[in-house]
């Protein structure tokens, strides 16, 4: 029966006897596995897999990231996955606590935004304050664009558009400037005429 084997199947005074660091480097010499070979198939680093043999676990970041690498480490090597992460927890009871920032947040219910959000959020809104006022609506300097006619109105010449119908009255009822350049401006249209 392999080291390993043996380690597993255990009685859990003689498993905890050895440390959990031990117990990952003998399951994995145990199975003729080099230290870059076992970083090779859990795509870490060396230095994460001698972290976890040392049982350096600070140096692995949060408890939540420790105990995914050993869930992995115990699974290459033919180990207990749960047995591994109970020898964790006995060895660092406070792995299954939350961080405190966590825990505060969940405590008072109030979450901390970083001041950068807010002057992301006042850049955001002052560039869209510029690009609304800048652009004046929508309209340009020549003034808004005139109707599109759709090529039904201009093939059919029984389609005539309401504004086109000042075309048809007699020149003397359209209000017109003298140069017919436009509509008169009310003061011309109450001015009386010289005829």
């Amino acid at each position: 029966m392999p080291d390993s084997d043996a380690l597993r199947d255990a009685p859990p005074s003689q498993a905890t006897s050895l440390g959990l660091g031990e117990r990952l480097r003998s399951a994995r010499r145990a199975r003729a596995i080099s230290v870059a070979q076992i970083a090779d198939a859990l795509r870490v680093e060396e230095s994460i897999v001698l972290a976890l043999e040392e049982e350096r676990f600070e140096a692995l970041g949060a408890p939540v990231f420790v105990r995914g690498h050993l869930r992995r480490y115990a699974e290459a090597i033919g180990l207990s996955p749960e047995t591994v992460l109970e020898a964790y927890r006995t060895a660092v009871p406070d792995s299954d606590r939350l961080p405190l920032v966590a825990r505060h947040g969940a405590r008072t219910g109030n979450v901390e935004v970083a001041s950068w959000v807010y002057w992301l959020i006042a850049a955001l809104l002052l560039v869209g304050l510029v690009i609304v006022l800048g652009n004046g609506g929508g309209e340009t300097e020549q003034g808004p664009a005139p109707p599109q006619e759709s090529p039904a109105t201009r093939s059919s010449p029984a389609a005539v558009s309401p504004l086109r119908s000042a075309d048809r009255l007699p020149p003397e009822s359209v209000d017109t400037t003298p140069d017919g350049t436009g509509p008169a401006p009310a003061a011309f249209l109450a001015a009386p005429t010289g005829t």
